[in-house]
């Protein structure tokens, strides 16, 4: 890992850039691993992928225990919390979130898109994508996953977006606010997996069930519950409404983008361009591997069955991608 200095880059004037491309080229080229000295405390900021899995497989040295962002915080779970507590919360979920447990909700989610779509440009397909679109569809989906009911669904993008606002220097009222009435909603929907789970009957296949058997057993207490459902809330919509937007953004500030993706995915599929397209994100969907998962199960399991199970997800994903563009391309 080489340290080096970016003469006037500054990551705090950087930090909310709607386009971060030109302050990561900053990083990467200049400045591989940065000290921004301007703030109270002094933090770092590392800015290449092999640096960065670097850092995760050094956790002695390395802490993600003082929390998200900038300011120190304790008591955080999973992405904020260090070994033993991240190895026992990882334990709890690995297995709600690999790749046939996330299919397992592709029709409900794909039936939530369209709808949610519908709804939003059905009429003259004009809207505001951010707000309509790319804001409400990830907090549906992580909604989805944990087992929020239907009704519910709503308040969650709205909860996501006032705790990430605080982060960038909104009132903080407004997340305690937004916390309190996410946490009142867990509450309410473990009280009602416990009593299933007294009565002997089949809880709901979700994530927020996986979570109140862990409480029951004792491997994760009830603070650990709310926290894990929090961040899964915040961190799985804002990242992913971001990039959502940032996509559209892209294409619209560089047409000739979009045609040389369309004209690309027409030439390597015989003019099926539209099947292609559609493979190619399923395929980066089933596959994508996370720097942080993977980092976890070599310290668990060492490399060889790391670098298996990675060969397993990769075949899958490549032959769930054939699949979808031998079916889209005869339609």
């Amino acid at each position: 890992m080489i340290r080096d200095d970016a003469s006037g880059y500054s990551h705090l004037a950087r930090a909310n850039d709607l386009e971060p491309g030109e302050g990561h080229r900053i990083l990467r080229e200049r400045c591989p691993v940065h000290t921004e000295t301007a703030h109270d405390p002094p933090f770092h900021v590392i800015g290449r992928h092999a640096d960065v899995f670097d850092v995760l497989m050094r956790p002695d040295e390395w802490r993600n225990g003082f929390g998200v962002g900038i300011h120190e915080q304790h008591g955080g779970v999973l992405g904020t919390a260090d070994d033993p507590d991240h190895r026992r919360q990882r334990r709890v979920l690995q297995d709600a979130f690999r790749p046939s447990a996330i299919a397992a909700l592709d029709d409900e989610i794909v039936r939530e898109g369209e709808s949610l779509w519908a709804a939003a440009f059905g009429d003259d397909g004009s809207g505001d994508f951010v707000r309509l679109f790319a804001f409400a569809f990830p907090a549906v989906v992580i909604a989805a996953l944990l087992g929020v009911p239907q009704e519910r669904r709503d308040d969650f993008g709205r909860w996501s977006d006032d705790i990430v606002n605080t982060l960038g220097g909104a009132d903080p009222a407004l997340a305690e606010e937004a916390n309190r009435q996410l946490f009142v909603l867990v509450d309410e929907l473990v009280s009602a997996r416990r009593v299933l789970h007294e009565r002997g009957e089949e809880l709901p296949d979700d994530v927020l069930s996986v979570m109140t058997l862990a409480e029951i057993e004792g491997t994760l207490d009830h603070r650990e519950v709310r926290r894990l459902s929090q961040q899964l809330l915040v961190a799985g919509h804002e990242t992913t409404a971001s990039l959502i937007s940032l996509m559209l953004y892209r294409l619209i500030e560089q047409p000739a983008l979009g045609e040389q993706l369309r004209a690309s995915f027409d030439d390597s599929s015989g003019g099926h361009g539209g099947a292609a397209a559609l493979a190619f994100m399923v395929f980066v969907l089933a596959y994508t591997p996370c720097i942080a998962a993977l980092a976890e199960q070599r310290r668990l399991f060492g490399w060889r069955p790391t670098v298996s199970a990675l060969g397993v997800q990769l075949l899958a994903a490549w032959a769930l991608a054939v699949l979808v563009f031998q079916v889209g391309s005869r339609l």
